[in-house]
Formats: C-alpha cells, sequence, structure tokens
C-alpha cells in the first residue's frame, strides 16, 4: 500500500483538485482512499455527488466510530472521507487541545492497517494548508508527500521555510508540484525554483483556459480530457508511485 498527503505552503494552489485527480487516476486499476484532512475548511464535498455521511473523519478521530465507516464509493474503486463543513464542527477541531491532537496521530496511522485489509492500494490524505496538527499528523501517517506550490517567489520561499523548518525534520520524502504555471512564469522563476529544489520537483500541472471552463461547467475530474494538465498530472500519479518503489 502506498499513502500519498498532498500539502501546500498556503491555500489557493489547487491542492485539493490536483488530489482528487491524483485519486481518480489510481482508482483506474484498484481501489483508493481520499481522505479530507482539512478540518478547518473542508472542501473535498464540493468535488463529488455524494450524499453528506453519516460519520464525518472529524468523528473518526473523535474515536466515534471507524474508518470504514467514514469512507463512501464516489466514483468506481474511489472512495473519499469527508470532513465536517459545519461551522460548528470546524470550530470544535479548531479547538482541540494537546491529548486529542495525540489521540490524532494514532488514529491516523491506524488507517493504513484498516484499509489494507480492505483490500485498497492507495491511501490520499488532501490536508489544511501550512502547519495544522491535521496536515502535520497526516505527513507523519504517509509514506510520500506532494508539496503543492504555485510558481511565484512568496509561494516559492514560504515552501523552502516549511521544508526547513518541519519535512527535513520529519524526513519524508517529497516532491514538489508546480500548479496553475504560466508561460511567463516559466520564463520568470525557473531559475529560482532550480536553485531552491533542483531535481526534488517533480511536475509543473499548467494553468489552462480549458481547465477553468471544465471547473465552471462542474466537471473535477479531468484525467481523461487530453488536456495538458490531464497528461502532467496522470504522468504525476505514475512518478509518485515509481518514486515509492524505489526508496
Amino acid at each position: 500500500m502506498l499513502v500519498i498527503t498532498v500539502h501546500s505552503y498556503r491555500g489557493g494552489t489547487g491542492k485539493t483538485l490536483l488530489a482528487s485527480n491524483l485519486a481518480a487516476s489510481y482508482a483506474r486499476k484498484e481501489k483508493v482512499c481520499l481522505l479530507d484532512y482539512d478540518l478547518r475548511a473542508p472542501s473535498l464535498h464540493s468535488l463529488f455527488d455524494i450524499e453528506m455521511p453519516d460519520w464525518w473523519i472529524n468523528d473518526y478521530l473523535n474515536g466515534d466510530c471507524d474508518i470504514e465507516e467514514v469512507i463512501t464509493e464516489a466514483l468506481p474503486n474511489l472512495y473519499v472521507g469527508l470532513a465536517n463543513p459545519d461551522a460548528e464542527a470546524i470550530r470544535e477541531m479548531m479547538g482541540k487541545g494537546r491529548s486529542w491532537e495525540t489521540q490524532a496521530l494514532s488514529k491516523t496511522i491506524q488507517i493504513r492497517d484498516a484499509l489494507e485489509q480492505d483490500g485498497f492500494g492507495k491511501i490520499i490524505f488532501d490536508t489544511a494548508p501550512g502547519l495544522a496538527y491535521s496536515s502535520i499528523n497526516a505527513v507523519v501517517g504517509s509514506d510520500i508527500v506532494a508539496l503543492v506550490m504555485r510558481m511565484d517567489a512568496l509561494d516559492i520561499l514560504g515552501t523552502k521555510e516549511m521544508v526547513k523548518g518541519v519535512y527535513e525534520l520529519l524526513e519524508k520524502p517529497t516532491h514538489f508540484v508546480v500548479n496553475m504555471v504560466l508561460p511567463e512564469q516559466m520564463e520568470t522563476h525557473s531559475a529560482i525554483l532550480d536553485s531552491t529544489f533542483g531535481s526534488k520537483t517533480a511536475a509543473f500541472l499548467p494553468c489552462l483556459c480549458e481547465v477553468r471552463a471544465l471547473l465552471a461547467r462542474g466537471n473535477n475530474i479531468l484525467i481523461d480530457e487530453g488536456l495538458g494538465y490531464s497528461d502532467a498530472l496522470v504522468g504525476l500519479a505514475a512518478d509518485l508511485e515509481a518514486a515509492y518503489q524505489n526508496l
């Protein structure tokens, strides 16, 4: 089993869309579970046409249910576990103390064994940006991290500092994904990116008007659209799997 955390230094990087399409790509050949670990600003529920569940990721981390009771099949072979988007639930999560966070880490690590027994081949955590406890827990519980950023100087430097302050301590294999890239940005920021991350940059996903048009029509799974974005994303899925096998 491969467990991937999709994370970012800040919001607005296209992280959730990327995580969902990674999951859809893997689901072509095996069972995949996509979990919303952005407990402060959940958004995964808006990408899939499924009924609201009886149990949420919040409930699982509270110890009120099993992870199997949280997940729902959203597409063939693709199961999702949603975080509760209710404002009261979000406030409750933000007020949790250190002992609860320790319990949540233990529950996060236990997900692997539970879902592997159920025949899943991949788990993908879609996390909150920055240093939220749920994101760090997901990083600790994963095999590999896809760290998503926009191609601008602030995001590049902020991501660099987060890696230095957290990721190097955790010693977690990390691959950088540059999303929503414009041709002009490749010209002006490539040197900064190369000097900062070098060969660890896994993919460049282009910013295309066609992608925005599809999203506006509610098409959130883009792996079969034949666009540059689609091809780059499917390639990223294969590269992350190969990187893990080579560890």
